[in-house]
């Protein structure tokens, strides 16, 4: 794909771009991996789910407040003007899941694969070439955008610029890939790192999406590989397809089991609760309005119950 050049030659001309002084955005690019506190983050189990298991613990890389400001600015005065490509969503404006899903509603198969530690496997080498050759910066201006964008010679975990920069990755070894889906009556589309296809034709996209990824050092986690048929529920990112768009039974079941917490586990922020569950509910009306107004009604039938007993003072704070 091309992609409109940056053409920024000179590191003055980056400076004024990210306002900010040239000597200063030589320090900090010079100085990069001062400007990070990594903290490990332990995943959050779903909330009131039947089954706990072991909490995944996501390392966050976690970029100063100053290195995040001028992270910011390069994705607002550099990398904003991108024409992302349609099949593109993740992390773009006016582009979100339901959009995304809705692309591939109703065909009769959806094949998804999710990229293995997609940010960790992209190196610093990776990212010098997107700004060089890819958005066609001068060789000292790409390296100290590279410095300001990687950690530890990799994309970094919690920077505002990574999933631009993942994307960018991404659709600049997708070419064939994409040419091989519209040849191939294949609907293809990315988040991130996950990609999907559907379409009759849609597992024959799958090795081809594999050795794609190979090529450029990224690996596929095959124990995320999945091939759903219209004969059986099809589902992305917690969607489910088919026939007509709903949010999937694991989501609702877990939203159920919120409400139903509320009066045999009463929690101690009710409030803070509430707006939680709503919240969820709001999410799924934007998908599928019948089975919201199905979970509002719960919600609202569990309330009537707490306010007529004994756990009453705690609607005060709703």
């Amino acid at each position: 794909m091309s992609i409109p050049q940056l053409s920024i030659v000179s590191v003055n001309d980056l400076a004024q771009r990210l306002r900010i002084d040239p000597k200063k955005l030589r320090h900090i690019a010079a100085h990069a991996g001062d400007y990070y506190k990594p903290f490990k983050q332990r995943k959050k189990p779903k909330p009131f789910a039947k089954k706990s298991k072991p909490a995944k613990v996501r390392e966050i890389d976690n970029p100063s407040e100053l290195l995040k400001t001028i992270q910011r600015r390069i994705c607002d005065n550099l990398l904003c003007g991108v024409p992302w490509p349609e099949h593109v969503f993740g992390g773009i404006k006016e582009r979100n899941t339901v959009k995304n899903a809705k692309l591939h509603l109703g065909n009769e198969k959806l094949v998804t694969i999710d990229i293995r530690s997609y940010f960790p496997s992209i190196s610093n080498k990776v990212i010098y070439d997107i700004w060089f050759r890819f958005l066609g910066c001068g060789s000292e201006v790409s390296a100290m955008l590279t410095q300001l964008t990687t950690f530890r010679r990799r994309l970094p975990q919690g920077a505002p610029t990574s999933t631009a920069l993942a994307n960018l990755v991404l659709i600049s070894i997708d070419g064939e890939l994409v040419e091989f889906c519209r040849q191939n009556s294949i609907t293809y589309t990315t988040w991130v790192d996950d990609l999907a296809f559907s379409g009759e034709n849609a597992e024959l996209a799958l090795e081809k999406a594999i050795s794609s990824l190979r090529r450029a050092g990224l690996r596929v986690a095959r124990n995320k590989v999945k091939v759903m048929r219209g004969s059986k529920p099809q589902i992305l990112m917690n969607q489910t397809l088919n026939n007509s768009m709903g949010v999937n039974k694991i989501y609702r079941s877990n939203v159920r089991s919120a409400i139903n917490k509320l009066v045999t586990h009463p929690p101690l922020n009710l409030k803070e609760q509430f707006a939680s569950i709503n919240s969820k509910i709001r999410y799924v009306d934007t998908i599928n309005k019948n089975q919201a107004r199905a979970l509002t009604k719960n919600l609202n039938s569990t309330l009537n119950r707490i306010k007529n007993s004994s756990l009453s003072p705690y609607t005060k704070a709703i």
